[in-house]
C-alpha cells in the first residue's frame, strides 16, 4: 500500500468486511482521533463507532454519503466532528515551502483515456489505483 510505503505505521482497507474491528486492531485502542480520507457512509460510521470518549472525527474525503447519530450517545461520549476541507493561508504557504524543499513525495498521477471513464472508475472501486487518475482527452482508448 502507498500509505505504508510513505511511512504509515498502520493502514486499514476501507473495504474490510468489519471496518470498525479493522480500525480498532490497527489502532490498538483507545482511538482518540480519526482522519477519514474516504468520507463514505461506511467509513464515517465505522470511524465514529471506534472513537473513545472525547474523540475527534475529521472527514476529509469527499466520497459522499450520510451518517445517523444517536444524539444521547454522541453527547455522552463527547465526540467532536470537525470538518476540514481546506487550510488557512499561512498553512498553504507552509505547504508550498515544504513542497519546494523536496520534503514531500509527489502523488502518483496516471493519465487514462477520457473516452473510457468507466474503466477508470472500475479501477478506483476495485482499489487498484495508487494516487490519482486524470482523464486525458488526447489519449486514444486501447484496443481490447
Amino acid at each position: 500500500m502507498a500509505a505504508k510505503a510513505a511511512g504509515a505505521t498502520g493502514v486499514v482497507d476501507a473495504r474490510s468486511p468489519d471496518l470498525a474491528a479493522a480500525i480498532s486492531k490497527v489502532a490498538d485502542l483507545p482511538v482518540f482521533g480519526v482522519v477519514d480520507f474516504v468520507g463514505s457512509s461506511e467509513t464515517a460510521n465505522a470511524s465514529m463507532s471506534v472513537l473513545s470518549r472525547g474523540g475527534i472525527y475529521v472527514p476529509v474525503g469527499l466520497y459522499g454519503g450520510e451518517i445517523t447519530l444517536q444524539l444521547p450517545l454522541f453527547i455522552l461520549r463527547a465526540i467532536t466532528i470537525l470538518g476540514s476541507y481546506t487550510g488557512s493561508q499561512s498553512e498553504l504557504k507552509e505547504l508550498i515551502e515544504l513542497a519546494k524543499s523536496g520534503a514531500l513525495q509527489p502523488i502518483p498521477i496516471e493519465h487514462v483515456p477520457h473516452a473510457d471513464p468507466n474503466t477508470a472508475l472500475d479501477r478506483v472501486r476495485a482499489g487498484a489505483v495508487t494516487g490519482r487518475l486524470v482523464l486525458d482527452a488526447g489519449m486514444a482508448v486501447p484496443a481490447h
